[in-house]
């Protein structure tokens, strides 16, 4: 709900909340889509001239997969990494929608730190760009302060871990991470937490809302 509060105190921009698994929801969209267009843009002649609409984000998102969803049947390729998409795909709805697909975009260079582990946690940057068990730190201790209950919910922990350390070493010890002689592998607790997080089974977890980002931001300016 922030994020939608926040995108929409620009008068051109509105949010659909969706859910592309939900078929449902799907379904609804394109109706949805031309409502907007015609309300924004009421002089525009929609089944002379379609409406084109784009389906941009950052890589691993889920774009092919609301595609496919949109045309009700599999159009695009979908995976579980960056860079599945490799070029445009166009296709016509029949409702006045013509739809474009696009490979996942992201800046050119990035001078935030915590913008490069974000994107390095949802699998939107492939794994051999950037250490995996650094980038799995990075969760930790995010998820440390933001979401304990939802670590404590996952792992059942008797108490929460105290640093992002005691946490890949709890989850290691959980779910089978460990070596001989008891040691931990933290390789393997690292993947173990990514997989859980990418695949929602921490429930819904937000890596960045618009007061983070923007105390963020300042304290970067008073840094410089």
């Amino acid at each position: 709900q922030q994020w939608i509060q926040y995108f929409e105190q620009d008068a051109g921009v509105k949010v659909l909340e969706l859910i592309a698994e939900r078929k449902n929801q799907v379904k609804q969209l394109p109706q949805q889509i031309l409502a907007l267009c015609r309300k924004m843009l009421p002089q525009r002649n929609l089944e002379k001239k379609p409406a084109r609409v784009m389906i941009l984000g950052i890589p691993n998102v889920g774009k092919s997969t609301l595609m496919n969803g949109l045309a009700g049947r599999v159009l695009a390729k979908v995976g579980n990494e960056p860079a599945v998409t490799k070029a445009q795909q166009k296709i016509v709805l029949g409702s006045g929608i013509q739809l474009l697909d696009t490979p996942g975009i992201l800046w050119p260079r990035m001078d935030d730190e915590n913008t490069g582990y974000r994107l390095a946690v949802t699998g939107a940057i492939k794994s051999t760009a950037m250490d995996y068990q650094d980038v799995a730190m990075y969760a930790a201790d995010f998820l440390l302060k933001a979401y304990p209950e939802a670590l404590m919910h996952r792992y059942k922990f008797k108490e929460l871990p105290k640093d992002d350390v005691e946490l890949l070493e709890g989850v290691g010890r959980i779910r089978g991470g460990l070596r001989a002689g008891g040691r931990i592998d933290m390789h393997k607790a690292s993947e173990v937490l990514l997989h859980n997080l990418r695949g929602g089974e921490l429930g819904r977890v937000s890596l960045e809302w618009p007061a983070l980002v923007a105390e963020q931001q300042q304290n970067k300016n008073e840094e410089n």
